[in-house]
């Protein structure tokens, strides 16, 4: 192959896509009309179609198609004239099926193709990007040599697209439409990321806002207790101690007055610690009858993890209410942070069955999925479920991991409630709800 000349300008004459089996005539007959009405020779023309109709084969077999751009080129002198063909792939090679051909694994694998053998031969210049590794082929074809020079050609533009298009107006629109296809579905693969996306943000949102309820609620009970038990004592130490001193005091005296002062402020005190008592019981009035099955339907809804996994769930879940006493808004946190834990266990579109029951009366949730060998692991500090454990424990309810023996088996997830936590209406905090 002689020393190809340097390119200093060119002129992009058309654009066409490669997509399937019948684009490929329609790229070597406009190469053809291309390299005619440049003034090519006839054994010229013939080698410009054929370099160009096999690059777009091997395009459309090994990457999925891709688009071929054809241009007029000028080197350092004025006759220095040519046409290129430049092929870029749709995609990363052999990613649609077994039959492709096998991908190579280095610029000189391709350049053992037979049909870029061919192109070497009767062309001046081929340059090889990418192909490799996961990037899509970039195909470079230039021949040079044409018998007008580069102002010639500069006035012929107008007249060389003209005779391109003569007489295939319908491919042209066609080709048009095939590119208004593929911005259409360019489109829709940006809406529908998009649409994803905003469910992950509402979905963090609402975990966010869950989260800080839950906290809130746990910082306002546990300073409250902690503030009381810290009061209590003191405060019945001293009005035991004043009252008993009272008794062995005067009433008329000035020590009587100062006792009865100490008694009266160790009241007050006790009624504070009943005030901290009272604002942690109003934490718990929280907790009503919900149904878990509307819970479970939310969180499935809210859960785009499961979506952008692909999971086929299958629900199955009672005609009637399953109730339960929980805290709503901060259980099906736990529920979605299972959800979330699970879709990260388990393969992409693989199958889910989600299952809620009674086991003895009791209210139970079971997720069953395939896992990838990760197991979990049943101390929660290692699991990552530590914060769907501890809202259970609040709810009196228990999750339990069982892995299968084999490792063809589904893990199951197992979230059960205790019926005595259903049953106790009145005062689910009593002694005897726990």
């Amino acid at each position: 192959m002689a020393m190809a000349p340097q390119i200093t300008d060119s002129i992009h004459v058309l654009s066409l896509l490669i997509q399937r089996e019948t684009d490929i005539p329609q790229v070597r007959a406009k190469a053809k009309l291309l390299a005619k009405a440049a003034g090519c020779n006839r054994l010229t023309v013939i080698q410009i179609a054929t370099a160009a109709s096999e690059s777009a084969r091997m395009l459309l077999q090994m990457f999925g198609g891709g688009k071929v751009r054809q241009s007029l080129i000028h080197g350092t002198e004025p006759e220095d004239t040519g046409i290129e063909l430049l092929f870029t792939g749709r995609r990363e090679c052999g990613i649609e099926g077994d039959s492709l051909p096998a991908c190579p694994v280095d610029r000189n694998d391709y350049l053992q193709f037979p049909a870029l053998t061919g192109i070497k031969t009767v062309l001046d210049s081929l340059e090889l990007k990418g192909g490799v590794d996961g990037i899509p082929l970039s195909l470079c074809c230039r021949r040079w040599g044409l018998r007008l020079d580069w102002i010639d050609l500069q006035h012929r533009i107008r007249s060389i697209r003209k005779e391109l298009f003569r007489d295939t107006e319908e491919s042209y629109m066609e080709n048009l439409r095939i590119k208004h296809d593929e911005v259409l579905r360019l489109l829709r693969e940006k809406s529908a990321q998009n649409r994803v996306l905003d469910q992950a943000n509402s979905e963090l949102l609402q975990l966010t806002n869950d989260l800080e309820a839950l906290a809130e609620e746990r910082t306002v009970v546990e300073m409250s207790l902690h503030i009381a038990d810290k009061v209590r004592n003191p405060a019945t130490v001293i009005g035991g101690l004043a009252g008993q001193a009272l008794k062995k005091t005067s009433p008329e005296s000035y020590a009587a007055g100062k006792l009865r002062k100490i008694a009266d402020e160790a009241t007050r005190l006790e009624q504070v610690v009943r005030g901290f008592n009272r604002l942690a019981a109003r934490q718990h009035q929280l907790f009503v009858m919900e149904d878990l099955v509307q819970l479970l339907d939310e969180s499935l809804e809210a859960c785009s993890s499961l979506a952008q996994k692909g999971l086929q769930i299958e629900r199955r879940v009672p005609a009637e209410p399953v109730l339960l006493r929980a805290n709503g808004r901060i259980l099906k946190v736990a529920i979605m942070h299972l959800q979330r834990y699970i879709a990260r266990d388990t393969l992409p579109g693989s199958r889910m069955a989600v299952r809620v029951d009674r086991d003895e009366g009791s209210p139970i949730l079971i997720f069953s999925y395939q896992s990838q060998g990760r197991q979990i692991e049943m101390d929660s500090r290692k699991s990552g479920l530590m914060l769907v454990r501890q809202i259970l424990a609040e709810h009196h309810g228990t999750l339990e991991i069982q892995n299968g023996s084999a490792p063809d088996d589904e893990t199951n997830a197992i979230i059960r409630f205790p019926l005595v936590w259903h049953e106790q209406d009145d005062n689910p905090f009593s002694p005897g709800g726990s």
